[in-house]
């Protein structure tokens, strides 16, 4: 049985999992919801690249399944105020 023969439920854990771990991605924070027949991918990511990347690994894991990326940017930046510690 291919990925995408599987059901949702389970499907779902396939795209999680894939999100968590694929060096393209490895974002732990993102969840991925069934709503009808799609699978929806929430969550934050730090760059416009890596937020292309999430669809398509979940794509290249969900096979014809429909996919929406949700997710959305929140970008590191770098402290403005140092802190001292003594």
């Amino acid at each position: 049985m291919r990925d995408d023969e599987l059901p949702l439920e389970y499907l779902r854990g396939h795209v999680e999992e894939a999100l968590a771990t694929d060096p393209r991605v490895t974002e732990q924070g993102l969840h991925v919801d069934i709503v009808g027949h799609v699978l929806v991918v929430n969550g934050a990511v730090s760059t416009p690249e890596r937020r292309v990347a999430v669809g398509r690994v979940a794509r290249e894991v969900a096979g014809d399944v429909a996919i929406r990326n949700e997710t959305h940017l929140v970008p590191l930046d770098e402290p403005h105020d140092t802190e001292a510690v003594t």
